[in-house]
């Protein structure tokens, strides 16, 4: 897991303090809606969002899939929690 401030990356245990992003998939954080939203419209995007079952607990944006996501949290698990 790498965690980064948006300004610069760094290692898990070199980060911390406000403003801290944690991705779970740097490798991937490209293909992250995060990542996506700032490089093309919501429209293009719908396919990834439409039907949520993932949260991130960056951010709070949902998606179809946990791999659209930095920090997926299943929105089911969440659900069993607070019931």
């Amino acid at each position: 897991m790498i965690i980064h401030k948006e300004e610069n990356m760094a290692t898990e245990g070199q980060a911390g303090g406000h403003g801290d992003h944690v991705c779970e998939s740097m490798e991937n954080h490209h293909n992250h809606i995060c990542q996506l939203i700032t490089k093309v419209t919501a429209g293009e995007i719908i396919d990834m969002v439409d039907l949520p079952g993932f949260i991130c607990e960056n951010c709070a944006r949902a998606a179809n899939s946990a791999e659209y996501l930095c920090r997926p949290r299943s929105l089911a698990e969440s659900g069993e929690q607070e019931g």
